[in-house]
């Protein structure tokens, strides 16, 4: 497994842990401006909730893409450059703070609390922050009793700055969820033609389980939708499924996407015949 495989993994297994139920979700989620809350927790000097991408340097509400069942969700992601703390919000939920709480320097993965301004516990929340304008978290509310989302979050490449000649590989990473029992990571590969506006790639998701689980083999993207120096793609998997996403960074060097697809899951026998349904997100940079 590679580094970049384990680290989603790890992250799936700590969402896990905390016993969560609840839907998933997708569609880009507006950026509304969040106003600043007056007395923000402490927070680590260290670690994927204690700071920003590398490529942010002020106060920035991020464009967000959450796993497709989620699509009409209202969620705010923003980094408080002030502060120096995240803020986020759910539909069920006001403008909250994440305090972070622990940091992975191996994996590069943290976790932290999500605090109301006066302090209250709100959920739980993880987040990979691994390149300059794109990350991702899981957030879970209620400790992982109410709903919990799967939120890539980035700086949107702005119309005119994706490049229009020349090619370009770009390796994601994604996580989210396999039907109602098992987590779900792995990676993808997005090959881009700029010139001749052409997207083909593939995606390899696990599932994990702690006694095993389904396995779901490659989706390879097929019917795939970009026109050259557009700063957003979508397309289907030979499985059936689609995936749809946008290039973040000045100059598209990132990407993030969401995507849903069909599954055969496990029965009360272990046997994979069950018709289900995985989604999650995926951010990715090219080589």
């Amino acid at each position: 497994m590679s580094a970049f495989a384990l680290r989603s993994w790890i992250a799936v297994s700590a969402l896990a842990s905390l016993s969560a139920c609840g839907g998933a979700g997708g569609g880009v989620g507006s950026t509304p401006t969040a106003p600043s809350p007056p007395s923000p927790p402490s927070a680590a000097g260290i670690g994927a909730l204690a700071a920003p991408p590398a490529g942010v340097a002020s106060s920035t509400n991020f464009q967000t893409m959450l796993a497709p069942s989620q699509s009409g969700d209202e969620v705010i992601v923003r980094w408080n450059a002030e502060a120096k703390v995240y803020q986020v919000q759910m539909p069920e939920t006001t403008l909250a703070w994440i305090d972070q709480t622990s940091f992975s320097k191996m994996y590069g993965v943290a976790g932290g609390d999500v605090l109301q301004t006066d302090g209250a516990k709100l959920g739980y929340a993880i987040a990979i922050v691994p390149y300059s304008y794109t990350g991702r978290m899981e957030v879970g509310i209620d400790d992982g009793l109410g709903p919990y989302r799967y939120i890539a979050f980035g700086v949107a490449t702005p119309a005119g700055a994706v490049p229009t000649v020349g090619t370009a590989t770009y390796d994601a990473d994604l996580v989210g969820r396999a039907g109602t029992s098992w987590g779900l990571y792995g990676t993808a590969e997005f090959q881009f033609d700029f010139a001749a506006g052409t997207l083909s790639g593939f995606m390899d998701p696990q599932t994990n389980g702690a006694m095993g689980s389904p396995a779901v083999g490659r989706y390879t993207f097929s019917e795939t939708l970009f026109a050259p120096g557009s700063t957003a793609f979508s397309g289907s998997f030979d499985k059936g499924g689609s995936f749809a996403g946008i290039f973040t960074g000045p100059a598209a060097q990132e990407l993030m996407a969401n995507f849903s697809a069909p599954f055969m899951d496990w029965d009360s026998s272990g046997e994979p015949t069950v018709p289900a349904t995985l989604e999650g997100v995926m951010i990715g940079k090219a080589r």
